[in-house]
């Protein structure tokens, strides 16, 4: 039997080699026209860590390579060259344009003018370990740097030989290298990693392997040049991705109110190789165990559309809002069963408003002061008082507060599925379809409101799973989220419900990230992709090729449910650029660049700490490694971007809710042109940090001193402080987990976690949480303001409502509210735009400009001690 193997062998050698002698070429050799056919189509990466290769697959210019190649190469500098020493030398600058997550690869794009010589990705189901193949790259050698010495006069009487650069680059030409597979490990029958024995080095990454006849059927991924092993990446694997579209679906923000009419999902196919037939859209819409399908159809927008509701309908969405009913001679407060009301504009539920102020000539007014008709749905109201069903004439009423109870809403999600035209191959081999996306659909984010805490009643301590490095808010203020660098992930927490929702794992690398009110943004510094996610469901739902250059810094404001800011790399020494980045569209909306205005801003900073109003509109910039700081504050109103400077050294800036305000860990708090509202009155050795709460009204002080000496570093109170008052409203206790710092530990770059993110207060829920030095738990605590002013005995008085935010020609009608331990508090207008008045109750009204603004209002509260107090907030027009 060995021998009868052995002759067969010989004679299968044997004929091989006469059928090579018959075509014209040796055994283990490509034909001369695929030789020059491939090194056209094989070009030289520069401007990467050493060099790499990259192979053309299709004649628009699009180039294969390694992902790790392309790593750490600065945007703008990548270049492919082709025929590298030889006439026909051609340079074309590339650009990453697709990376696959799933793998080593990237797709490139050059831009060319002509078409380019491509390369054909070959069937790899009938690849044989032992099997002969071609290797095609340009090794770390191919850069060859030719230097010169030249003698020159360095001093009276002495000359020197120094070395001369070349002025450019000579290349090597293309080093091609035969070999066999001796591994090919497949699952479930597919190909998926090759092994070679040839000796490779470390710039052949990226390049082509072939067959015989000329095909790729894979592509060089790494190696060890010591014992000649190498790993390629199989071609099925690229061409399916290839011939694959990305998929980019557009959602509308879906009000609760609305989760039952349908919305237009608008599908976006990039192709990165354009299909052979016009596929087949569909989509999946599942929410409640129900599944609805759809043909999305193309528009003319060069979109797929398909309108489906998020929710169906079933009979169990009934809601039962809690109704306070406001009379002269007292309040009642019942539930009742939501029902419409018939207004100007069509009808809507009780349940979709906030207030009704009926109106004693039978005429009612919303919230916001548009008419509301008559409201004959008033008349005979079924109100829910604990049991007792009562009907009512709530017409009656001074005033209706509608409180809609939170729903429980399951998970809906959608799922995209794209299908070959007729007659083409499937582009999935196993059911014929591929499914491209899926992915939850988000609602819009509830704002933070005013409500008890039920589960908190004295001091917790909530452990992290390991020390966080970072932390921002996000969600109105809802959620914290922590970075757990050493575990790679982002540990999600809500602060009303006091527990972690959901944890969100990081790829390799630096990471950027942060947090508005639908959306949270994670950016990968090293790897120039942004990243998406649902605030609701924790997903991700989008995926960018960062368009910025190198990013430094992110910020983005928790109540901000559009804008961010990134700070990227500029070309101008020591000067960032800074960019305006529109979350919902995944797009650059604005850039300083070109704008001499912001020279000052960078002024040779090592580091930058950003951060973000609340509403995402003003940014302050703490420069880190230079003297003085800067007051530097970057504002994005009315599409337009701008920097106020001074030459100051306040240290880290934090602006408020609203920007118009910024607090300062140093110096105080001014206004965003450097206006002091708020002195720090302390000495050099100790003083103040202040930091704004998630309420407008309220801000803290942290105390903080630079004294040497640890024994001289005695806890101080936290001061409480509400309006532009520079005396503290009231202390609290001393945090035991919070001892006094040296401030500079916390400005200096040392540390992300700055005092913003250690101090938390949020009076809308009597909640403070502090995160302690040790980075490891979260210690949550009830502070009660007015409790604690009533039991300290003091004759208090301050507003506590945040004005609304107003729209262009809306009519705003609010109501201020203010704490006082006399009462009977009456307002009084002292400052204001044109045409608002307050009334004695506190009633504010206003019909707002037809163009954005930002006006500043002061209002007068007396109460009936005879103390007065002043109440000064912004009223921001936005369109």
């Amino acid at each position: 039997m060995k021998k009868q193997i052995l002759s067969f062998t010989a004679t299968t050698l044997f004929s091989a080699c006469l059928m090579a002698s018959a075509s014209g070429m040796r055994a283990g050799e490509l034909p001369h026209d695929q030789v020059i056919a491939v090194k056209q189509a094989t070009g030289l990466l520069d401007g990467t860590e050493g060099t790499g290769t990259a192979f053309c697959v299709s004649e628009t210019g699009l180039f294969i390579t390694c992902s790790h190649v392309v790593k750490n190469a600065k945007p703008g500098s990548l270049t492919i060259v082709l025929n590298p020493t030889e006439n026909d030398e051609t340079k074309y600058p590339v650009h990453v344009v697709h990376t696959f997550t799933d793998s080593d690869l990237v797709v490139l794009k050059a831009d060319v003018n002509r078409p380019l010589s491509f390369l054909k990705l070959g069937d790899d189901s009938t690849l044989l370990e032992t099997q002969t193949v071609f290797i095609f790259g340009y090794p770390s050698a191919a850069v060859q740097s030719v230097f010169k010495m030249k003698r020159v006069n360095v001093a009276p009487g002495v000359d020197r030989d120094i070395i001369v650069p070349p002025a450019k680059p000579k290349y090597a030409g293309i080093n091609v290298n035969s070999g066999h597979f001796t591994a090919l490990q497949r699952t479930a029958g597919r190909l998926e990693a090759i092994q070679l024995d040839t000796t490779l080095n470390p710039g052949n990454s990226g390049g082509p392997v072939l067959d015989d006849k000329g095909d790729v059927i894979g592509i060089i991924e790494a190696g060890k040049a010591e014992n000649g092993m190498n790993l390629a990446i199989a071609a099925t694997f690229l061409k399916q991705k290839l011939n694959a579209p990305v998929v980019n679906v557009e959602t509308p923000e879906v009000k609760f109110e609305d989760r039952f009419k349908p919305v237009d999902f608008a599908i976006n196919l990039d192709w990165l190789l354009a299909p052979a037939a016009v596929p087949a859209v569909a989509i999946d819409v599942t929410s409640g165990g129900q599944t609805q399908h759809a043909v999305a159809v193309k528009g003319v927008d060069g979109k797929y559309h398909a309108s489906l509701p998020p929710f169906v309908a079933n009979g169990s969405e009934k809601i039962r809002p809690r109704v306070t009913l406001q009379f002269a001679s007292g309040n009642v407060v019942g539930t009742v069963d939501d029902f419409p009301l018939s207004i100007p504009g069509g009808p809507k539920l009780l349940s979709q408003f906030q207030t009704i102020a009926p109106a004693e000539n039978g005429t009612g007014f919303l919230a916001d002061g548009t008419s509301a008709g008559t409201l004959p749905e008033l008349a005979a109201v079924k109100v829910d008082f604990g049991g007792a069903m009562v009907v009512m004439d709530c017409r009656k009423a001074t005033r209706i507060d509608i409180d809609t109870p939170s729903q429980e809403i399951g998970p809906v999600s959608y799922k995209v599925t794209v299908s070959p035209g007729a007659g083409e191959a499937p582009l999935d081999s196993e059911d014929g379809n591929v499914t491209i996306l899926t992915k939850p659909i988000g609602l819009t984010a509830t704002p933070l409101q005013a409500r008890e805490i039920s589960n908190i009643a004295e001091t917790r301590s909530i452990p992290l799973p390991v020390p966080a490095d970072d932390v921002v808010a996000a969600e109105d203020g809802r959620l914290l989220i922590f970075h757990l660098k050493d575990a790679k992930k982002l540990a999600v927490f809500d602060v009303v419900d006091l527990k972690f929702l959901g944890y969100i794992s990081l790829a390799e690398g630096p990471v950027l990230y942060a947090g508005g009110s639908h959306y949270l943004l994670v950016a990968y510094p090293s790897e120039n992709l942004i990243e998406r996610y649902s605030l609701q469901t924790l997903q991700k739902d989008r995926t960018l090729i960062n368009p910025m250059g190198e990013l430094k810094a992110l910020a983005m404001g928790y109540s901000s449910p559009q804008y961010a800011l990134f700070v990227a790399k500029s070309n101008v020494p020591f000067d960032p650029g800074v960019n305006i980045f529109n979350a919902d569209t995944m797009a650059l909306v604005a850039s300083n660049k070109g704008d001499n205005t912001f020279n000052s801003l960078g002024m040779g900073a090592t580091d930058m700490d950003v951060r973000a109003s609340a509403d995402g509109r003003t940014y302050g910039f703490h420069r880190v490694g230079v003297s003085p700081t800067g007051f530097s504050i970057v504002t994005y109103k009315n599409h337009q971007l701008s920097l106020f400077y001074a030459h100051e050294s306040p240290g880290l800036l934090v602006p408020g809710a609203d920007g118009s305000e910024i607090f300062t860990s140093e110096t105080g708090v001014f206004t965003p042109n450097y206006t002091n509202v708020v002195k720090e009155n302390e000495n050099w050795m100790d003083g103040t940090c202040f930091l704004p709460s998630t309420h407008p009204s309220f801000f803290i002080g942290v105390p903080y001193t630079n004294s040497p000496d640890p024994k001289k570093r005695i806890p101080k109170p936290i001061a409480i402080y509400t309006g532009r008052s520079g005396e503290p409203l009231a202390y609290l206790d001393k945090f035991d987990e919070m001892p006094n710092q040296n401030a500079s530990i916390y400005t200096n770059g040392k540390s992300m976690m700055t005092p913003d993110k250690r101090y938390h207060f949020y009076p809308q829920l009597n909640l403070f949480i502090t995160i302690p030095a040790t980075n490891d738990r979260i210690v949550a605590r009830p502070i009660d303001v007015k409790k604690i002013l009533d039991d300290e005995g003091v004759n208090y008085l301050y507003a506590v409502t945040a004005p609304p935010q107003v729209r262009l020609i809306q009519r705003v009608n609010f109501k201020i509210a203010a704490v006082s331990k006399a009462g009977g508090v009456t307002f009084s207008l002292q400052s204001g735009p044109q045409g608002l008045t307050v009334g004695r109750d506190g009633t504010v009204t206003w019909q707002a400009p037809a163009k954005p603004a930002e006006e500043t209002v002061i209002v007068s509260m007396k109460d009936t001690s005879g103390q007065e107090a002043y109440y000064t907030f912004q009223m921001i027009v936005t369109d």
